[in-house]
């Protein structure tokens, strides 16, 4: 998953790099950060727009959770 640097350094969270040894790594941080950002602003425009986001999901099944997330795209993008 990507998240920012306030997050704990677990294995499965990968955050843009603090220290950059080379200019490869450089802008694959600030690309890391750019699409973590649009994926958050995102989320934040399908939350404004549905209702259902707004609240604690209530099922329990990936599937479900899938497609209600391609649904609330789909519709908003119609």
């Amino acid at each position: 998953m990507i998240s920012d640097n306030g997050y704990h350094r677990w294995r499965i969270l990968q955050p843009p790099l603090k220290a950059y040894a080379r200019e490869a790594e450089k802008r694959y941080s600030k690309r890391l950060e750019s699409v973590r950002k649009d994926v958050e602003c995102t989320f934040g425009i399908l939350k404004k727009r549905f209702r259902i986001l707004k609240v604690p999901i209530e099922y329990q099944n990936q599937e479900k959770i899938d497609y209600l997330l391609f649904t609330c795209s789909i519709l908003h993008n119609l």
